[in-house]
């Protein structure tokens, strides 16, 4: 995890934000059933600004002591345009390759398809940046997946935990339209 998602207008407000963030980070990584984490410790809304070699170094080192056979992350456009997730993907991509690593390297992707199913919800909250995402077709999709039954429960749950980022969404939509707005896993090879 590149930031504890912690920007704010003061210092004690990203105090008490990334410590809420990080609670709930762990909470959804336990639904997970993700035990092995690592946290960059980089400030919220400027990993663009940060010198790429020691986040490079840092992801490198995690890469070759885990050994991977799949590496999943940002595309190049951050899926949403969020400069802190184009640099986690430059990063990323730059650290698989100076760790040697063989591993499948994953981008997340969206389709036009699934991004007119769910216009209402993405241009309501402005869940993208104008311009964004980069749209693939299916047939450059490498995994394509509608989540239901246990899985998607299980994203839900995870994403429930996150409840500073999503519970005011869940409540707006509803929990039927949460669902399915989660429904869609794309990935395109990097």
């Amino acid at each position: 995890t590149a930031t504890d998602g912690e920007l704010a207008d003061s210092e004690q407000e990203r105090r008490v934000i990334a410590r809420r963030r990080r609670r709930e980070l762990d909470a959804a990584l336990d639904v997970l059933g993700v035990t092995d984490r690592v946290r960059l410790g980089l400030r919220d809304g400027g990993c663009a600004a940060v010198d790429p070699k020691g986040p490079v170094a840092m992801i490198a080192s995690v890469i070759a002591e885990r050994s991977p056979d799949t590496i999943v992350t940002f595309g190049p456009d951050g899926l949403t345009g969020h400069p802190d997730h184009c640099a986690v993907s430059r990063w990323t991509a730059e650290a698989a390759r100076r760790a040697g690593s063989g591993a499948r390297l994953l981008n997340t992707a969206a389709t036009a398809d699934i991004m007119d199913e769910h216009k209402d919800v993405n241009s309501r909250f402005e869940v993208f940046e104008p311009g964004f995402p980069t749209l693939h077709r299916r047939d450059e999709l490498s995994v394509d997946l509608a989540l239901d039954g246990r899985w998607l429960d299980l994203k839900l749950r995870a994403l429930q935990a996150h409840a500073s980022q999503t519970a005011g969404l869940i409540d707006v939509l509803g929990i039927d339209r949460y669902r399915r707005w989660i429904v869609p896993e794309m990935f395109v090879d990097a």
